[in-house]
């Protein structure tokens, strides 16, 4: 497992994090001593965040709504 000291992590922290999007591990080292461990997450799905994805489609029954309008019209007694 890769070892990585806190200052070398923040002058590479996105290449650090593709690394472990690809599967790698690290440990985080401060004053040489292990403070944390850096890891793919697993057995999460991966979801794209609601506000990427399309809303959902809104489904009237009935006729259109052009159609509905030009109904109303002709059954209105224009004068």
């Amino acid at each position: 497992m890769k070892q990585v000291n806190i200052t070398d992590f923040r002058s590479r922290v996105a290449a650090l994090l593709s690394e472990v999007e690809e599967g790698e591990e690290f440990l985080l080292l401060r004053h040489g001593r292990a403070v944390a461990r850096v890891s793919p997450v697993r057995g999460v799905e991966q979801n794209t965040p609601s506000w990427k994805s399309a809303p959902p489609r809104l489904v009237v029954k009935g006729g259109t709504l052009s159609a509905e309008i030009l109904e109303e019209h002709s059954d209105a007694d224009i004068s």
